[in-house]
C-alpha cells in the first residue's frame, strides 16, 4: 500500500509500537500527527469493535475504541505531517506517552475549523520502518505538546515581561511562528532547525518587535525581514546556534538583526543567550 492511498483521517493521535533500536538524531519539529489504518484488517478490526454511536464523529469513535481496546491502539499506525507532507512515522517511547497523546485527541477543532499544531520531540531512526507500507523514517517521540495558534499567542502575551515596552500583536506573532515553519525543508531534524522551532515555541521574547538600537517610539516603517540560524562559534566544546532575526526600515532601507542563542548539543535544547543586537563578523 502506497502513502497516498493509505486512508486516514486529519486528526491528531499517537500509538506505541515495541521495539526501536538503533537510534540516532535528535527531532525537535512542529506539525499534525495524523492517524491512519496500516491495513485493512485493522481497519475492519476498528468497525468490529466500536460500538459507539454511529452518529458521533469518526475521531471520537475512534478514540474511545482505543482507550476500550489497548491491543487495538496498539496496531494502529500514525503519521507526522509538516506543512501537509507526510514527513515521519510517529512511535511513542512508552504507553505514558501513548496514553497522555489519545486522552488529549483534539476533537473541538473538527467543528470550529481551528487548527493545531503538534510539537513533538524525539529520535530518529535510521532507514525505513517497513510497517504499513511506509517508507518514511520512525521518530521515537518522548513528548509531544499540541497547541492552537490562539494558546500560543495567549501563552507568549502571557509570559512576557509586564515591563515589555511593545508588546507583539497577535498577527506579529501568528505571522513570524508561519515564517519559521515554512522555512524551506523544515523538519526539524537538523541542529538549525531545532534551533528555530526550539525558541518559536518557548521564548515569548522572540516575538518582541525590534526597532533598531536606540530607538526612542516604535516605527511604521520598521519590518520584519526574515529569520535564520547559524552555529555559534562560541560552542566551546558544545553545539550552539544562533538564531538570527532581521528588520528593515522602508523609510531609509537600513536593516538591523538581533539574535539568541540555542543549545542543541543534546535531546532537548535551552537557551543560552538572551535576544540582543547582532553584528556580522
Amino acid at each position: 500500500m502506497s502513502r497516498s492511498n493509505l486512508p486516514r483521517t486529519g486528526n491528531p493521535a499517537v500509538v506505541q509500537c515495541a521495539g526501536a533500536p538503533d537510534l540516532f538524531g535528535p527531532v525537535y519539529a512542529i506539525g499534525q500527527i495524523r492517524h491512519y489504518f496500516p491495513g485493512k484488517d485493522i481497519f475492519k478490526l476498528f468497525c468490529q469493535l466500536d460500538d459507539s454511536p454511529a452518529s458521533n464523529p469518526e475521531i471520537q469513535r475512534l478514540q474511545t475504541t482505543m482507550q476500550k481496546y489497548p491491543f487495538f491502539a496498539r496496531e494502529m499506525g500514525w503519521l507526522f505531517q509538516i506543512q501537509d507532507v507526510d514527513t515521519y512515522v510517529v512511535l511513542p517511547r512508552t504507553p505514558v506517552e501513548l496514553n497522555y497523546l489519545i486522552t488529549n485527541m483534539y476533537v473541538a477543532n473538527l467543528a470550529t475549523g481551528t487548527q493545531t499544531f503538534d510539537l513533538i520531540v524525539g529520535v530518529l531512526s535510521p532507514g525505513e520502518l517497513e510497517r504499513g507500507g511506509s517508507d518514511l523514517p520512525a521518530v521515537v517521540v518522548d513528548v509531544c505538546d499540541q497547541f492552537t495558534l490562539a494558546q500560543l499567542v495567549a501563552d507568549i502575551l502571557k509570559e512576557l515581561p509586564a515591563s515589555t515596552p511593545t508588546l507583539p500583536t497577535a498577527a506579529q506573532i501568528t505571522e513570524l511562528f508561519g515564517d519559521v515553519l515554512q522555512l524551506a525543508d523544515n523538519t526539524g531534524d537538523s541542529d538549525e532547525q531545532r534551533a528555530l522551532n526550539y525558541v518559536c515555541r518557548n521564548y515569548p521574547e522572540f516575538y518582541i518587535p525590534q526597532y533598531g538600537p536606540g530607538a526612542q517610539a516604535p516605527s511604521t516603517s520598521i519590518y520584519f525581514a526574515g529569520v535564520s540560524a547559524r552555529r555559534s562559534p562560541l560552542g566551546a566544546g558544545r553545539t550552539v546556534i544562533d538564531v538570527v532575526l532581521r528588520y528593515e526600515n522602508h523609510a531609509n532601507g537600513i536593516t538591523s538583526a538581533y539574535y539568541t542563542s540555542v543549545d542543541v548539543t543534546g535531546k532537548y535544547p535551552f537557551l543560552v543567550t538572551q535576544l540582543q543586537p547582532y553584528y556580522e563578523r
